[in-house]
């Protein structure tokens, strides 16, 4: 566990053993080509080193499913005073489930160094809830479906924005229209007012001509 193999003998250990036919997660898990194709070199060959890391991992797990296998169709011939055979498959299962948790954490390291360069409408496929297939996002059927769906729904939300800022400026200028004519028509109301209150004193007011008559007549 602490020492590094040679190349050699982990190729020669990795030959040894074959992935059972009905034994499809028992894979490295590959990553989608809709996002590998669009992946920088760098995030490409950060991924390829836990890529090789998984093969080893899951390479584990297919001695230990061949040994469970073997011990199941032996278990009746096997007394149980010589060995107790339910105690060492519960064993055997148990180490699957901690390297099936490894593995599934691995996975979404995998994915969170890849969320760093999606566009943030499309992070949501990064989360735990997406379920692994042989592919990181999914089966790619399923992707290229979801990716176009996505596609769409940012076109109706971009153009619902729009239309709201559309119909926002709209009003704004309607208002600001209404209170411009509300302000004309205080100036105008102003100043008929005070036309009128001048009128109203040149009418009480005695004109000139009768002024002078007046004075004659005294």
């Amino acid at each position: 566990m602490r020492v590094k193999l040679s190349d050699e003998v982990l190729t020669e250990t990795q030959n040894r053993y074959n992935r059972p036919e009905n034994c499809d997660c028992l894979e490295t898990t590959k990553v989608n080509h809709l996002i590998w194709d669009k992946l920088k070199s760098e995030t490409r060959s950060a991924d390829i080193k836990l890529q090789r890391v998984q093969t080893n991992l899951v390479k584990g797990v297919i001695p230990i499913v061949s040994l469970i296998q073997e011990l199941v169709n032996a278990r009746d011939k096997i007394p149980s005073d010589v060995l107790e055979v339910e105690e060492i498959l519960k064993k055997g299962t148990d180490a699957i489930a901690l390297i099936g948790a490894a593995n599934f954490d691995l996975n979404m390291r995998r994915r969170d160094n890849i969320k760093l360069e999606l566009n943030e409408d499309y992070k949501h496929l990064c989360s735990s809830t997406v379920p692994f297939t042989d592919y990181l996002f999914g089966d790619d059927t399923d992707l290229s479906k979801q990716l176009k769906d996505l596609a769409e729904a940012t076109k109706v939300s971009k153009k619902i924005k729009h239309d709201s800022k559309s119909d926002t400026r709209k009003g704004s200028n309607y208002r600001n229209f209404k209170s411009s004519k509300r302000g004309f028509g205080y100036k105008r109301d102003q100043y008929s007012r005070s036309n009128s209150y001048k009128s109203n004193l040149n009418w009480k007011r005695p004109s000139l001509k009768n002024k002078e008559e007046g004075k004659r007549q005294k």
